[in-house]
């Protein structure tokens, strides 16, 4: 009962943020997108080096800007799943791939421990969308120069699982009920939107993103989505569930 109220509460929430954060982010577009235009025409007649890298500077922290908003979209449009039938051990090796440069620039280990997945229908780019957020997420906890990434494909019970583990830091245990709740971050640079975009990603998919964590021993994140006919391809998400590290 108790897991039903929180995720209703968390459902009002996040309507209610989506609402406000279409409006915002409308709003904002458009003036964002002419003061881009400006700024690279006004790189375009710099007097000096100095200025163009001051100009370019400027452009960046637009540019994040305007990645925020995309972000904030996101969260609040309903998804389009694009269902295939799809490798999962594809979606992995591909999204690894992607993030390898980021770990091998930390000095982090990434382990790809391909098991025994069928074949299932996935949004390819979507899911690739979650399992780079989760690696990201990973790598950066993980310690420099000697950490630990294992992306681990299974099934079990009828679902596809893909585990994304790590030996850093974890997550203490008072806040893993708030890593899924929008704007929730314990990074620097961090928009707190990565993980409540992912977890409603999973849903759309009829599955649920976990999370088990232990201060100290590092974290693992699970991607579930159950094996399903194009016909029940709509059928309600579960909630996302917690619990002990092990």
């Amino acid at each position: 009962i108790r897991e039903q109220q929180n995720e209703l509460i968390r459902a009002e929430r996040l309507a209610t943020i989506g609402e406000f954060a279409t409006r915002i982010a409308h709003e904002i577009k458009n003036p964002l997108s002419g003061i881009t235009v400006a700024l690279e025409i006004m790189r375009g007649k710099a007097r000096d080096e100095e200025q163009g890298n001051s100009i370019t500077e400027v452009l960046k922290e637009v540019r994040r800007l305007d990645g925020i908003l995309r972000d904030l979209l996101q969260l609040s449009v309903p998804k389009q799943m694009d269902l295939r039938e799809t490798d999962p051990i594809e979606v992995v090796e591909r999204s690894v791939a992607l993030v390898r440069p980021r770990a091998e620039m930390k000095g982090v280990t990434i382990n790809v421990k391909p098991g025994a997945a069928a074949p299932c229908r996935l949004d390819y780019e979507k899911c690739q969308q979650v399992l780079i957020n989760l690696l990201i997420n990973a790598i950066d906890s993980a310690e420099p120069g000697k950490g630990t990434v294992t992306v681990e494909t299974e099934t079990v019970d009828g679902s596809l699982h893909i585990n994304v583990r790590d030996d850093g830091a974890g997550i203490p245990e008072s806040e893993i009920e708030k890593i899924f709740e929008p704007f929730y971050s314990n990074k620097k640079q961090g928009t707190g939107l990565g993980l409540p975009i992912s977890k409603k990603i999973i849903e759309a998919h009829s599955g649920r993103l976990t999370v088990l964590s232990e201060e100290g021993r590092g974290s693992l994140f699970t991607v579930i989505i159950p094996y399903q006919t194009q016909d029940d391809e709509n059928a309600p998400a579960r909630e996302t569930g917690s619990g002990k590290f092990i």
